[in-house]
């Protein structure tokens, strides 16, 4: 059984495995720095560092519901894009060759802070962009009840063909959805941002005997510094006061002229 995880910086190496499947592989995508990404840098897969600092100071200050409703917003009122004007073809292309495609994010199930119903949400932010996993035929929203997300009373939930987690494992939700609906794949190919989930598919497809491929997908090899560089630090920081302050997020170009008034 073979067993690989290649970090790549784009597409490429992926599109080229795609065009070799036969038709009865698995092949699923992480969502988020993946299909899609934030315009606004700070959201954006460059700005994760900085993001993360801002994210861990509003927790540490406010506690961990405060941030989810905060955060929250910020979900509800970015404007995204695809990572690569290709992937609506290359996912519209696998159904249609009859290979069974996926979408599989750690995003929640079940109402979030401003949002109503988040895998609702995610099903149509990636149908506005051209995503559509729901071809693959396989019962539509469904919830896996075998398992139990850590935090908030979720469990992971299949809908329109995207499996969200609820921060179930990766791989344990992987596992119940194959187990579920009887699927026994000839090969599982996974590309994520994560090296950690990789890790989590990795070895539920080693604990069923199933070739696994995945790719960890980098928007950039730049040094930390290089990539803070890319970013302007005064934007980030008043959007992220004003998120706090007003309940409302603010794009790059307002934060500026914001900036640039004062």
């Amino acid at each position: 059984m073979t067993s690989s995880i290649k970090t790549v910086p784009n597409f490429d190496p992926v599109f080229k495995k795609l065009d070799t499947l036969k038709g009865k592989e698995i092949v699923a995508f992480d969502v988020d720095q993946v299909l899609i990404d934030p315009i606004d840098h700070v959201l954006s897969g460059l700005g994760s560092d900085i993001k993360d600092k801002h994210f861990k100071d509003i927790r540490a200050r406010l506690g961990q519901e405060a941030f989810d409703y905060l955060y929250s917003i910020i979900v509800r009122d970015r404007e995204v894009a695809r990572l690569d004007s290709r992937l609506p073809s290359t996912i519209n292309n696998l159904h249609k060759r009859c290979i069974h495609t996926i979408g599989l994010t750690a995003f929640w199930d079940g109402p979030y802070g401003v949002i109503k119903d988040m895998s609702s949400f995610r099903v149509n932010q990636l149908k506005d962009l051209d995503f559509d996993f729901s071809p693959n035929k396989i019962k539509d929203d469904h919830l896996y009840t075998t398992h139990k997300s850590p935090r908030l009373d979720r469990h992971p939930r299949l809908k329109s063909g995207v499996l969200h987690t609820s921060h179930v494992s990766k791989g344990d939700t992987l596992l119940a959805y194959l187990q579920e609906h009887k699927i026994q794949p000839s090969h599982i190919i996974f590309i994520d941002d994560q090296p950690a989930y990789l890790e989590q598919v990795k070895k539920t497809c080693k604990q069923l005997n199933i070739p696994f491929e995945g790719f960890c997908m980098r928007q950039s090899f730049l040094p930390k510094n290089e990539r803070d560089q890319k970013i302007d630090k005064a934007v980030a920081a008043l959007q992220f006061q004003h998120l706090e302050k007003n309940n409302i997020w603010l794009t790059d170009e307002k934060a500026k002229s914001i900036l640039q008034k004062a």
